[in-house]
């Protein structure tokens, strides 16, 4: 969650709120390292470069035209940001680290300037400490790696390596290793780097490193392999005529180091055996013979999409010639594994497979001479009559008379489509609309996102998938302005994410809103307080506010209750009866010792010097309520012991 950081262990589930100025505005996570443009606004490093490498050239604030684009450092921030996660540390927050100065073209020349002198002086160990260097400043950051790229390091790296390769390559195994691990960290390569590796000292180098190498320099050997493939038909022919080379990439399918190399594998076998160069035969024919159609079907049973992906191109290129063919006839696996990846892995997987499929069928009969059908086209056409037999039953009466004498399941497909495709395509377009006019109003992100996802379900229940990417794109534009800071934030991010992280990411984003558009509302109520005085009933007495000559209470006296009278059940913040003021000279009632009009004077009593305030309570002191501020600056209580009294009064009376 953006601006949140949880310790539920140590702290019993306690939410740690970050401060604003310490969050990015771009990504509202902790900045690690805060920089500050020409605007004045602070941001996170990544965050901000990752905006301006998207081609913005403006504030993502305050939207100003940047006058330079060479963001400054703040000290300031994150010395208060590394003090606060210190301070923060019961919580489960780690301070983040300070971070290094970046790498400027100054210094990568001088770094490969180095490298070139040790290449001309033979001097391995002195190369090696140099592209070492090189191989951590890119890993840092990626600010580094563009710096490190920019300035031409693969070139010169891939001239290393070739000068190194010239020579022995036991004794400079170490040296030929570490450039190998650096120029993995640098793809794409540029063509003059990859010339220089393709060449035939190179290839047969890393070739040695494919046989005898260790497990890190097969692995770089691979990658960089595949890197020299991709973009030279030449250099895929020179590799085939290299002894060990095929033998060397099927054992990195036989036994796999990492996925990654597991792939890198394929796709340098699916360039050779996908060449249109006269030797093509040649290789597919030996790699079918190393038994590699047997082991592509046996990876299709059980492998993630990537790798189902490279492993049907290797096996269309290994079927088109006859080696290749006659092997998949031959495996059991062959059409159940094909049938099975139509339509359910990728458009790229379903093209492979038909294309396959399609050179299987065409091929049906064997090449051996004696005429004998393709047992695989029998399967083919038993299944395919089952899955017709199935679409016959399911379809009701009065569709069935359109699906009679179709004999295939192909013809019968076709014929309902041409029937309802009409009405279909009315209903998709509808529905297609209602994403297009998605807008999110004051119903809550749950029913929003429900509302979009139910669409795009019924969608895909007529055949008309929506990829996550479309439904991402919907559901993001249809958020309204108050979500303005939530749609920047995701333009600026460079990492993958599916439907289901953006919908969490929205419920995280929502509730953030609310908190911060809550306001305290102070109630009204607390500035009064109640007093519940009991009516004045018709009745007989002198101040009852009944029959009689006066209407009004008299000052200073407690109001008498006529008949009729019933006590207020609810609850008071005082008593209902009046304390009359007693007079400390004549003891009566009704006025004060100042004003007394007896002749008979107390001497001894004096007035308070410091004025205070007279509290009226009942001689009980059984009512314990409080009486809520009103505002003034004295307060009444029936206890003076309830109030905290910091400092005695010295003001003017």
């Amino acid at each position: 969650m953006p601006g949140k950081k949880y310790d539920q262990a140590a702290n019993g589930g306690i939410e740690l709120t970050i401060p604003n100025h310490f969050r990015c505005p771009i990504s509202l996570d902790l900045m690690k390292d805060p920089v500050t443009l020409s605007t004045g606004i602070t941001y996170d490093r990544e965050s901000i470069e990752t905006w301006i490498e998207a081609g913005n050239c403006t504030c993502p604030i305050t939207n100003q035209v940047l006058r330079n684009f060479e963001p400054i450092p703040n000290h300031a921030i994150r010395k208060m940001i590394q003090d606060w996660c210190v301070e923060k540390q019961s919580y489960g927050i780690e301070r983040i680290p300070t971070p290094r100065i970046p790498v400027n073209s100054f210094e990568v020349s001088g770094m490969l300037s180095k490298v070139m002198a040790a290449q001309q002086d033979e001097d391995g160990d002195g190369c090696r400490e140099v592209v070492a260097k090189i191989k951590a400043l890119v890993k840092e950051s990626d600010r580094n790696r563009r710096c490190i790229v920019g300035n031409e390091t693969g070139c010169v790296l891939s001239a290393t390596f070739e000068a190194f390769a010239k020579r022995s390559f036991d004794e400079n195994v170490a040296v030929l290793e570490e450039i190998l691990s650096a120029l993995t960290l640098m793809f794409p390569l540029d063509l003059e780097a990859k010339s220089q590796l393709g060449s035939t000292v190179s290839l047969n180098c890393m070739v040695w490193f494919l046989k005898c190498g260790g497990l890190s320099g097969r692995r770089n050997a691979v990658l960089v392999l595949k890197e020299v493939l991709s973009s030279d038909q030449q250099k895929v022919d020179a590799l085939g005529e290299i002894e060990g080379a095929m033998e060397a990439l099927v054992k990195l399918i036989t036994e796999p180091i990492c996925p990654t190399t597991t792939k890198a594998s394929l796709m340098a076998i699916y360039y050779m055996v996908s060449s249109s160069s006269l030797e093509n035969e040649k290789v597919v024919a030996r790699f079918a013979e190393m038994g590699l159609v047997s082991l592509m079907l046996e990876m299709l049973v059980e492998s993630e999409r990537s790798i189902c992906e490279k492993a049907l191109g290797v096996l269309d290129g290994l079927c088109g010639c006859e080696e290749g063919r006659q092997k998949a006839y031959e495996h059991a696996l062959t059409m159940p594994v094909l049938v099975k990846k139509i339509l359910r892995v990728s458009d790229f997987a379903t093209e492979f497979s038909v294309s396959i499929l399609w050179k299987l069928s065409k091929n049906e009969k064997r090449e051996g001479g004696n005429g004998s059908p393709n047992p695989a086209s029998k399967l083919w056409k038993r299944q395919d009559q089952l899955i017709l037999s199935w679409i016959v039953a399911s379809v009701s009466e009065g569709v069935l008379p359109q699906l009679v004498g179709t004999p295939t399941t192909s013809a019968a497909w076709n014929t309902l489509v041409s029937a309802y495709a009409s009405g279909l395509k009315a209903h998709i377009r509808e529905l297609r609309a209602q994403l297009h006019h998605l807008h999110h109003d004051i119903a809550s992100i749950e029913t929003y996102v429900v509302r979009a996802k139910g669409i795009a379900n019924k969608l895909a229940t007529l055949q008309h998938l929506v990829s996550d990417e479309e439904l991402i794109e919907f559901v993001v534009v249809g958020l309204g302005p108050a979500y303005k800071l939530f749609t920047r934030m995701l333009d600026c991010r460079t990492d993958d994410f599916d439907f289901d992280d953006l919908y969490g990411m929205l419920l995280t984003e929502e509730c953030r809103l609310t908190r911060e558009d809550a306001v305290a509302i102070i109630p009204p109520s607390v500035q009064f307080s109640q007093f519940s005085s009991p009516p004045f009933n018709r009745g007989r007495g002198r101040w009852r506010g009944g029959r009689g000559r006066r209407r009004t209470s008299p000052p200073f006296s407690s109001p008498s209750h006529g008949r009729g009278y019933q006590p207020s059940n609810g609850s008071s913040s005082a008593t209902t009866d009046a304390f009359p003021i007693v007079c400390h000279n004549c003891n009566s009632n009704g006025h004060l010792a100042r004003v007394c009009p007896s002749p008979k004077m107390n001497n001894s009593f004096r007035a308070p010097t410091k004025p205070s305030s007279n509290l009226a309570s009942t001689s009980s002191q059984t009512n314990q309520t409080w009486l809520l501020d009103s505002g003034t600056t004295h307060h009444l209580t029936a206890d003076l012991d309830s109030l905290a009294i910091h400092s005695e009064y010295t003001g003017p009376e």
